[in-house]
């Protein structure tokens, strides 16, 4: 099937009280929590334009970044995040998942609501592309909405969501293609053109020689998020589990509890910084794995928190609900 193309996320917790400021150009002063014995972060709320849900925020390599969420598309430049594609993204827009190519190349996926004429409402899946700061939206004549898009390059790209859909891209249309299975595809994640992996319902469903497979073991139940280390090491992340997979063996690493996960990002000491919320949506969790363990120390915040993106810097944003953008640095003991 093909589709013309048109213009257009411890043992115990140190709870504290975070002060937002919601705002364009309303930054607060920086704070810092330590994690561990050898590691902190550093975070300050940014202004943001919007007080909708950012959903996930990605960088591009000369600094920037994009965010999308709840009736927005954000960008990331010369020191501030200003609201793009007006036009283009309402407010019956729900965009879930963000994939940068480069500085000038950047994906996003989610689903916007058609209203029928009764008082009807249709879902229908959202793919948009931002290439040279204009938006371009892919039509698609499907009811699926779409949680996830991994970019391989400008040229190459997959995109998952609801009941199993799949969709690739070819450098100029959105083809669907087969999937094993026919429940909801989380999250997908490409290493390269030749292997990938995608959470689906309890399933770790790997993609290799050209074709998709499911791993015999199940996982644990709501797996949600993936994330390749740099050592091909899996990490999965769930309803208050995290797995990590390497070279065929699994270990599940406790602490998560009451919290589930929503997104991961390593630093350049192979940290992985873990944010997320209790399952209710209602506040946030900021957490850190290194070597396998799990700090004891998990941060709790007021506003559930949905992304994070770090770069080789240790600088980078979480995003979360009700206009959270949080800017943060990574810093170590030596």
């Amino acid at each position: 099937m093909r589709f013309k193309k048109r213009q257009l996320f411890g043992l115990f917790s140190i709870a504290f009280l975070l002060i937002f400021i919601i705002g364009c150009g309303s930054d607060t002063e920086w704070r810092s929590i330590a994690v561990s014995s050898k590691a902190s972060i550093r975070y300050r709320q940014s202004g943001v334009p919007s007080k909708n849900h950012i959903k996930k925020v990605a960088l591009n390599p000369s600094g920037g970044g994009w965010a999308v969420g709840d009736g927005l598309v954000l960008k990331y430049e010369h020191k501030k995040w200003d609201l793009v594609g007006r036009g283009l993204i309402g407010q019956d827009a729900a965009l879930n998942s963000v994939s940068v190519v480069d500085d000038e190349d950047a994906w996003f996926v989610g689903s916007k609501a058609i209203f029928k004429s009764g008082g009807s409402i249709e879902q229908k899946p959202m793919i948009v592309e931002a290439r040279e700061e204009i938006l371009h939206e892919t039509e698609l004549d499907l009811d699926n909405n779409l949680s996830s898009v991994s970019m391989i390059s400008s040229r190459e790209g997959w995109a998952g969501g609801d009941y199993g859909l799949l969709l690739r891209f070819n450098g100029s249309l959105w083809n669907v293609e087969p999937f094993p299975l026919t429940s909801h595809i989380w999250d997908l994640l490409f290493a390269d053109a030749g292997l990938g992996w995608a959470l689906s319902g309890t399933s770790l469903v790997e993609y290799g020689n050209g074709r998709w497979s499911v791993n015999p073991e199940p996982l644990r139940p709501y797996p949600k998020r993936l994330l390749e280390r740099g050592d091909g090491t899996l990490v999965v992340g769930g309803m208050e589990w995290l797995l990590i997979i390497r070279n065929g063996s699994r270990q599940y690493v406790e602490g998560m509890e009451s919290a589930e996960v929503s997104c991961m990002a390593e630093d350049s000491r192979g940290g992985i910084w873990i944010v997320g919320g209790d399952p209710s949506g209602q506040t946030g969790v900021i957490a850190y794995l290194y070597e396998g363990t799990l700090s004891s120390n998990r941060v709790d915040f007021p506003e559930y928190l949905n992304g994070i993106a770090i770069d080789d810097n240790n600088h980078g944003w979480i995003c979360g609900n009700n206009g959270t953008m949080l800017e943060i640095q990574i810093e170590y003991e030596l």
